[in-house]
């Protein structure tokens, strides 16, 4: 046991001689740090956390000392560092999108992307010193919010423009003029000692190894306020740990309803992961939030305890999600899956007997097809599935399911923060299947795309007319299109992205169909390049 323990260290120690750690901040939404996370499969690159993402989180990575990379002569990771002093000038990136048809956007954080003209401003600064880092990273977003056909709202609702499901605060349009928004962005106050690290600010926060659809946390919404504490990726001799603990405040949409304007949210929420020394480049992780309101506060810490409520008494909107990440950076595959549930069981035998209850879950896999020192492609292909289970339609005790995987009957502003939701970008009830392939060359990236969305199912399932009377009206939505990123400098940068939407069953109403479509444009500065 004893050479065994040896010859870990020694790997390690190894491992870190042909690795050098660098500080290259970068948005979750930057081009860059998908760059950075595509670089992972072959292991020239690692970004230094586990499961839990953010812009200070993804601040350090490793590369080898002998990497070879499209974007050498643009990101010299060698004198990337070169400007991290106490004071360093983020990334400025400039957004613009135009919908055609009706609102689209996924994973973008706080802007919401409506029917027409829609732009983000991002920008900021940082400073570094005694362990102390302060991101001001303010974020300005405007929307067209032009007018588009929509489905009737549930009647529990007060607004037109609210969501036609009920238990959520997920308006389908922010009201009937243009809208604009100034909020703190990716601003954050911390301090790190070791592998200790405490935080309070806004920045938007990944949890788990998924790309396109993360169950638990990602940055669909923008980063809502709240205080973290947790310890950094700290290698021991049976592998590596990370722990990240938050508490945060939710705000409602300016849709909500009445009733609910003046009751105030909380999350906790951890990120629990772990990636063992005894089977290379595999990580796995638990992680789990409990949203209450202010009046029942403590009820939240039962996110800390055995995973049940009182069939339907619960005063807690909870959810809880296991992950995996497995690399085989020789061959540079990767697969990856999480596994979640929103609600729990009364009793252990329910538990066992109904495991599959009110789960949903995201699988994906990524392989690089052809990688030189000057082009790298690569293939991602991901699939979600979050509609309710059948027990919803079955059980007695369940009742329909009408809602959704991001709903819940006491918190009735649901999973979200104003207005969009928290976790995955599909919504409630849908399922998803994104195939997309990169290649990137000396100084460009084109990606090509197809994705399939079964929006809201659970709403036509949970229906009390007879079935016949939905059957053929299933809301799809199948995209394809492109984007390319060019370098026209070391400093400057764009991208545009342009797709063609077929909306089949549009708003449930059989055969309305339509060809709809959008087109993005996006202009990057980062004066350390």
């Amino acid at each position: 046991m004893n050479n065994i323990y040896k010859l870990l260290i020694l790997k390690n120690t190894y491992l870190f001689c042909l690795l050098f750690n660098i500080h290259a901040q970068e948005y979750l939404t930057s081009p860059i740090y998908q760059y950075y996370r595509f670089l992972e499969l072959d292991g020239s690159l690692k970004i230094n956390t586990l499961n839990y993402y953010s812009l200070s989180d993804t601040n350090n990575i490793s590369f080898k000392s002998i990497i070879e990379h499209p974007w050498k002569n643009y990101i010299n990771f060698r004198n990337i560092n070169k400007n991290n002093g106490d004071f360093k000038i983020l990334p400025f990136e400039g957004y613009y999108s135009y919908n055609i048809a009706y609102p689209r956007g996924f994973n973008d954080g706080s802007p919401w992307q409506g029917k027409g003209s829609n732009m983000t401003i991002l920008g900021g600064v940082l400073f570094n010193k005694w362990g102390f880092s302060a991101y001001i990273a303010p974020l300005i977003w405007y929307a067209q919010n032009m007018p588009f056909p929509t489905i009737p709202s549930d009647p529990s609702h007060d607004s037109n423009y609210s969501s036609f499901i009920p238990n959520i605060d997920e308006p389908q349009r922010f009201g009937d003029k243009p809208i604009y928004n100034l909020d703190w962005g990716e601003s954050e106050i911390r301090y790190t000692y070791h592998h200790f690290t405490i935080g309070i600010g806004t920045q938007s926060v990944w949890i788990g190894p998924a790309l396109k659809n993360s169950l638990i946390l990602s940055n669909n919404a923008g980063g809502f306020p709240k205080i973290d504490i947790g310890l950094y990726p700290w290698h021991t001799i049976t592998g590596i740990f990370e722990f990240r603990a938050f508490l945060g405040y939710l705000q409602n949409s300016p849709i909500v309803d009445l009733d609910l304007k003046e009751k105030d949210r909380y999350i906790l929420g951890y990120s629990l992961s772990y990636s063992p020394a005894f089977i290379p480049d595999l990580t796995l992780g638990f992680h789990r939030t409990a949203i209450t309101y202010e009046d029942s506060l403590i009820d939240m810490f039962q996110a800390f305890s055995f995973m049940n409520s009182n069939m339907g008494k619960d005063a807690v909107d909870q959810r809880a999600s296991l992950t995996f990440q497995w690399l085989f950076p020789t061959i540079g595959f990767s697969t990856y899956g999480e596994w979640a549930r929103n609600d729990f069981n009364d009793t252990l035998r329910r538990f066992l007997t109904q495991l599959h209850h009110s789960q949903a879950y995201t699988i994906g896999i990524r392989q690089l097809v052809y990688s030189s020192n000057n082009y790298k492609i690569g293939l991602i292909f991901e699939l979600t599935q979050a509609q309710h289970t059948i027990d919803y339609q079955t059980d007695i005790n369940v009742g329909r399911g009408t809602a959704g995987f991001y709903t819940h009957h006491i918190i009735q502003q649901g999973y979200t923060y104003k207005g969009q939701i928290l976790g995955a970008a599909i919504g409630s009830g849908g399922s998803s299947q994104f195939l997309g392939l990169d290649i990137y060359s000396s100084k460009n990236k084109i990606t090509l795309f197809f994705f399939r969305r079964l929006i809201n199912i659970d709403y036509i399932y949970g229906k009390p007319e007879p079935r016949n009377l939905w059957a053929g009206r299933e809301n799809v939505e199948i995209s394809f299109g492109s984007s390319i990123f060019h370098f026209i400098s070391k400093y400057f940068a764009i991208q545009s992205e342009v797709g063609l939407i077929w909306a089949l069953n549009r708003n449930y109403i059989p055969q309305n169909d339509l060809v709809s479509g959008y087109f993005n444009l996006l202009i990057r500065y980062n004066i350390n390049n």
